[in-house]
């Protein structure tokens, strides 16, 4: 896109016949695109987990002995 259509979509481009409700707008859009594209990464990253804490760590899979259940070997 060329700069003047982006200026344009903005509100940025000095239209006296601009609606005051149209410039809000596309300020307020732009706003929540940038807060979007900056804190998205932080909140993955905070609901996944950070890599580098440890995790419940490794699976024990061998099979339980009960009392009412015979020792499998």
């Amino acid at each position: 896109m060329k700069t003047t259509r982006i200026a344009r979509k903005l509100g940025l481009d000095g239209n006296p016949l601009r609606r005051r409700t149209d410039k809000i707008a596309a300020r307020l859009a732009a706003l929540l695109l940038g807060v979007f594209v900056t804190g998205a990464p932080g909140l993955s990253v905070a609901a996944a987990g950070s890599p580098l804490l440890p995790g419940p760590g490794p699976v024990d899979r061998t099979p339980r002995t009960t009392p009412d259940r015979p020792d499998p070997g």
